[in-house]
């Protein structure tokens, strides 16, 4: 027995190639253009100074114009076409949030301006890597610091605990918001790889293993923290230093 489909399905691979098509042939024939660098943003020009753009997220849709009759007709012209309901204005997208200055700066005039935060996405991944307490620097590893084999851990209980240990998908956080708050810096591949890439490149390529240190073998806490006189003690004997009233080193 064989069925055939008359209409794809949701949930199918082909479905959302088969969606995309239908999708970009009917916002063509409605003098809309792709535009070269993402195909799923499509702007129509009515003039210099007029025009919308429409942004597709899968079946999401945001549009931005300066004209809202011509908005609320190409609504009208998509409601026609396909199943869709109008959320009103945009507030969050892409894991962004979206607020609007509404103040009166004149009788009959708005001050009209738009804000992107992804404090609520940050909140969201801090809390996934069990972070929200952490405290944050403004610099937590140097640019022109380098890993290398030699600064690796090599005992085997190390590197088992640390494959449970979702470091580069934390950086790939870390990425993902970087990019959006800083989009220009798509084509500065070199500064990103700088902050952010070069490190998890060599996580993956297993040049280097990133072990956590316990407290008890941790001789440089006490360049970093005030500390109990034991483990003071045990911090200058690892670091080879002399200890004792008076003595020096």
């Amino acid at each position: 027995m064989v069925c055939k489909l008359r209409k794809s399905l949701y949930g199918l691979k082909q479905a959302p190639q088969k969606w995309y098509k239908k999708f970009d042939s009917f916002i063509r024939e409605h003098d809309f253009s792709r535009t070269s660098i993402d195909h799923c943003v499509y702007v129509k020009h009515f003039s210099r100074n007029d025009f919308i753009v429409l942004l597709l997220y899968v079946d999401d849709m945001v549009i931005v114009g300066n004209d809202i009759s011509k908005i609320n007709v190409l609504k009208q012209q998509l409601s026609k076409a396909f199943e869709m309901k109008d959320l009103g204005s945009a507030k969050n997208i892409l894991s962004m949030e979206i607020r609007r200055d509404r103040v009166k700066i004149q009788r009959d005039r708005v001050k009209r301006r738009l804000w992107l935060s992804q404090a609520r996405y940050i909140q969201k991944v801090l809390a996934r890597f069990n972070m929200e307490s952490s405290k944050p620097v403004s610099c937590p590893l140097s640019a022109h610091f380098k890993l290398s084999s030699k600064v690796s851990t090599m005992r085997k209980e190390d590197v088992k605990g640390m494959e449970n240990v979702p470091y580069a998908s934390a950086v790939g956080s870390l990425i993902a918001i970087h990019l959006s708050k800083n989009p220009s810096f798509h084509s500065r591949s070199k500064h990103i790889k700088v902050r952010y890439h070069w490190v998890r490149d060599v996580l993956d390529e297993k040049q280097v293993y990133i072990a956590k240190v316990h407290t008890k073998d941790n001789g440089a806490d006490m360049l970093t923290k005030v500390l109990p006189k034991w483990k003071h003690d045990v911090c200058c004997k690892m670091a080879g230093l002399s200890i004792g009233l008076g003595s020096s080193s």
